[in-house]
Order: C-alpha cells, then structure tokens, then sequence
C-alpha cells in the first residue's frame, strides 16, 4: 500500500509542477508560475486541513 501511495505522490507532483516548470522554462513567465504554484499548495493545504479535521473527529 505505501508503494501505491508514492508512486501516485510522484505523479500528482510531476502533474502539479510540470506547467509552471514549462512556464518558467520556455516562456519565462515568473509570475504566472509562482501563482500556479502558491494556489495549489493552499489547495493541497486545505484538503489535508480538512482530511485531518474529518479523522479526528
């Protein structure tokens, strides 16, 4: 079960940083990257808030 875990981890941030490093890269577009970035990070945080306050209760 760990090793399912981490493979889908792997691919889920390849998926989440795959645009902005393409951003960066070939279109030099900071801002635009560093936004992408920033909101799914606050995304992921408040599904794990929400995960961890669901499995709590």
């Amino acid at each position: 079960m760990p090793l399912i875990f981490m493979i889908t981890a792997v691919l889920a941030g390849g998926a989440v940083l795959g645009y902005p490093l393409y951003l960066v890269l070939h279109e030099r577009k900071w801002g635009t990257a560093i936004t992408l970035v920033a909101l799914s990070l606050i995304w992921l945080g408040l599904i794990a808030a929400i995960i961890t306050l669901l499995a709590i209760r």
